[in-house]
């Protein structure tokens, strides 16, 4: 797997993944996005220093997914989505060990991310990747 930065190229791809329903089910605010709405956010996302956001490739350079560090009050965020036909192979896992690693490049700390507690699988992989689990609610996984 390798990570390419996202571009304005890459909108289409991306709204798809944010709506896909499993993804929408994880998402803090549980809702679909509008295509202009989502076309918005990407443009300041990707002009903003506060996102870096990349296309996941897999081994044939096939984008199987998308994975962004927020700078945030509190520190840096992790935030991984893997395409649904991709899912439940051990991308998600081998996707935060790479954001984590990006992430340990920079001076922020802590490194997070907020999972729903419902979303076990994502639990499991950040704990895989060496996150532990610091919070109920969403939970609160902390990195290095």
């Amino acid at each position: 797997m390798r990570l390419r930065p996202a571009t304005m190229e890459d909108a289409a791809l991306l709204f798809d993944w944010r709506n896909d329903p499993a993804a929408v089910a994880n998402t803090r605010a549980q809702r679909p996005v509008r295509q202009g709405e989502h076309r918005k956010w990407l443009q300041r996302a990707l002009a903003s220093p506060a996102y870096q956001i990349w296309i996941v490739l897999d081994e044939q350079q096939q984008p199987i997914g998308v994975g962004r560090l927020t700078r945030t009050a509190d520190g840096l965020e992790v935030s991984p989505v893997i395409a649904a036909p991709f899912r439940h192979q051990g991308y998600g896992t081998a996707l935060i060990r790479l954001l984590r690693q990006r992430a340990l490049r920079q001076p922020i700390r802590p490194i997070t991310a907020l999972i729903r507690t419902a979303n076990q699988p994502s639990i499991r992989a950040f704990w895989a990747a060496g996150f532990q689990i610091h919070a109920p609610a969403f939970v609160v996984m902390y990195g290095d």
